[in-house]
């Protein structure tokens, strides 16, 4: 019994010598002729390189080395079945992040496949959130395709079927989004019964209407909503005024009209005819 312990101990030793023998052949040999690379590791001594555009992703893993990335996960029930990583809102939000001063090519919007990423949203987080998720990536494929006319088909196939009264009144709601791309998609009865569930006062239902592009009879606009777009037209100077107490004045307004319904309002510069003296 003992004699066989130390056999396979010595048969050990050995194993572990010619091993360490050909690993230290094997890096001489990549010293002399340069490394054998296959992707990101040595297929002769197995050194590692970190240059993550040659790693072999495995989704969010590479093959070669373990290496992680936080992209291109594998969720299901909220957990990533190749590194262990759980599903937030966070995540799904970052997602939706393109870098700063940019947005997305349409390529790599398809890489994220943003109707996976919501599906994803709506079965694992609360529904608050999973709606924070739907305006952000709505806001982000609408501005990477601006003026596209490719737009349409993209919003349809992506947002329509997650679109419901409640989520359509948190995007109105939302200053950030322009709703004309969806709302062109979205069925009648969907946006009038939103409308109806809204709470919105009559002419504040007039204005969700239009903004809709369904809106009947007399349209509302923003100025009626006291949403005024001014432009500044002059400085005038008042009459002068004074009292018994004081010399007569003039002061500086500059003044503004809405360049839609002409309504015009005055702002006191905080210059004096005394200043001109």
């Amino acid at each position: 019994m003992i004699n066989t312990e130390k056999q396979t101990e010595q048969t050990a030793q050995t194993s572990d010598q010619a091993q360490t023998k050909e690993e230290k052949t094997m890096a001489l040999a990549c010293r002399l002729f340069g490394h054998k690379w296959d992707h990101c590791k040595c297929a002769r001594c197995g050194e590692l390189r970190e240059v993550l555009d040659l790693h072999d992703w495995n989704g969010c893993v590479c093959r070669m080395c373990g290496a992680k990335r936080d992209k291109n996960h594998r969720y299901q029930n909220g957990t990533c079945v190749i590194c262990g990583k759980k599903l937030t809102k966070k995540s799904l939000l970052d997602v939706f992040q393109p870098p700063p001063f940019s947005s997305f090519t349409v390529h790599e919007l398809q890489q994220i496949d943003p109707a996976a990423q919501l599906a994803l949203a709506y079965d694992t987080l609360p529904p608050e959130e999973a709606d924070e998720v739907l305006i952000k990536a709505y806001d982000t494929v609408t501005r990477t395709y601006g003026n596209n006319p490719k737009v349409d088909d993209a919003v349809k196939q992506i947002f329509v079927p997650f679109i419901t009264e409640e989520r359509l009144l948190k995007l109105y709601a939302s200053d950030s989004v322009s709703m004309h791309h969806l709302t062109q998609q979205l069925d009648r009865d969907l946006i009038l019964r939103a409308c109806e569930q809204s709470g919105f006062k009559e002419r504040e239902k007039k204005w969700f209407l239009t903004k809709c592009g369904i809106a009947d009879g007399e349209l509302v606009t923003s100025c009626d909503l006291g949403d005024h777009e001014y432009e500044y037209i002059e400085t005038r100077w008042s009459e002068k005024t004074g009292t018994a107490d004081s010399a007569d004045v003039s002061r500086e307004y500059k003044v503004y009209r809405c360049k839609y319904c002409g309504n015009t309002y005055q702002e006191a510069t905080g210059r004096s005819s005394d200043d001109r003296q």
